[in-house]
């Protein structure tokens, strides 16, 4: 019964000081180690989730030359560009929508 863990619940008026001061770090300890676990788990999570929104992000700005070999890649080229959106606001009617919301 030497052995404290913190799953007995803490300790009681009757136990001696030394135990008491024993019995806290362990505690602590456990609650560091799995709040660790819970922040290694829950950056894990949004990693996969934030991965298309980077990857999309990306390869936005890349250079329509480079074809479809790169896509694939997360890390950004050298030489980005913003002509994907000046193609894609010169072709689309975005003018029209963009007033519409302003009036609705």
């Amino acid at each position: 019964m030497d052995r404290l863990s913190p799953d007995r619940g803490p300790p009681g008026p009757l136990m001696s000081q030394d135990k008491r001061r024993a019995w806290r770090p362990a505690v602590r300890r456990e609650r560091r180690l799995w709040a660790a676990v819970i922040v290694a788990l829950l950056s894990a999570v949004a990693f996969l989730w934030a991965t298309p929104f980077l990857w999309t992000l990306v390869a936005s700005f890349r250079p329509e030359s480079a074809g479809s070999a790169d896509m694939a890649s997360l890390l950004p080229d050298l030489h980005p560009t913003l002509e994907n959106f000046r193609n894609a606001l010169e072709s689309g009617t975005f003018g029209i929508y963009y007033v519409n919301t302003l009036i609705v």
